[in-house]
């Protein structure tokens, strides 16, 4: 089947093969993620044609060798969630070495990525979740996440914000914790020396399930950490309410 014009192209070298990874056209559907290696002879290691990664549609392949013969494939994908950042391994022979569905490593995506190993047969990749905070997310050779947080510098996280903000919680998925920020500029009611905020958890039936905060605060910039251990598996939601701003976002715990 031919590529889509201007569809990306991955090239990598891994243990002897060159494995090209795109969004294309395979058995007559469309979008779908994909990859081939290639021999240094020009043979092509899966001769019944490319390996297809993930359930379509997809949208980007991008290659990343691993030890121990096994190559990471980097997606998007719609199909599983809106906007998911997905991994799957895969050795020589194209059987895949992780889950069916692959590894949720964040939702949404991780911007401004960059990827390595850990140099154990697993994965790391590091960006941008917001104007604040630098990530870098640890998936190990046997398919279970990690992870490392790397905030930027102090002075910077000390600056006073000019508006409300809630971020998109990390990581996410996550088990069996998660980091919730928010921004809070000067109280417009400065006789009460701050503002009431509320930041409460939801199940997805909308029954409140934790208050994570519930109190008078000043202006800055704070963290939270929420522990779902005691909860099912699911998609929860939080909110923050502060003067006349009320924000919600999604989370999803995986056990």
């Amino acid at each position: 089947d031919s590529l889509y014009l201007n569809t990306s192209l991955s090239i990598k070298q891994n243990n002897g093969y060159f494995y090209f990874g795109w969004t294309g056209k395979r058995n007559g559907i469309n979008k779908v993620a994909q990859f081939q290696a290639l021999r240094l002879d020009g043979t092509k290691l899966f001769s019944d044609g490319s390996i297809q990664v993930g359930n379509q549609p997809l949208n980007g392949t991008i290659v990343h060798p691993l030890e121990e013969n096994r190559t990471a494939f980097i997606y998007y994908s719609s199909d599983f969630l809106p906007d998911s950042l997905l991994v799957q391994t895969y050795d020589t022979s194209g059987n895949k070495i992780w889950n069916e569905d692959g590894i949720l490593i964040a939702h949404p995506p991780i911007e401004y990525r960059s990827y390595t190993t850990d140099g154990n047969g697993g994965f790391i990749i590091g960006g941008v979740i917001n104007n604040f905070t630098i990530v870098a997310q640890q998936v190990s050779k046997f398919g279970q996440l990690g992870e490392i947080i790397t905030e930027i510098k102090d002075e910077a996280k000390n600056n006073i914000p000019t508006e409300t903000t809630l971020y998109q919680n990390f990581p996410n998925p996550f088990n069996p914790t998660t980091t919730i920020k928010y921004d809070r500029p000067p109280s417009l009611n400065l006789s009460k020396g701050g503002t009431l905020v509320k930041l409460i958890v939801y199940d997805i039936l909308g029954r409140r399930i934790k208050v994570l905060v519930d109190e008078v605060q000043q202006a800055g910039r704070y963290e939270i950490q929420f522990n779902a251990s005691t909860l099912a598996s699911g998609v929860y939601f939080f909110q923050l309410i502060a003067d006349q701003f009320i924000s919600s976002k999604k989370m999803i715990f995986l056990k």
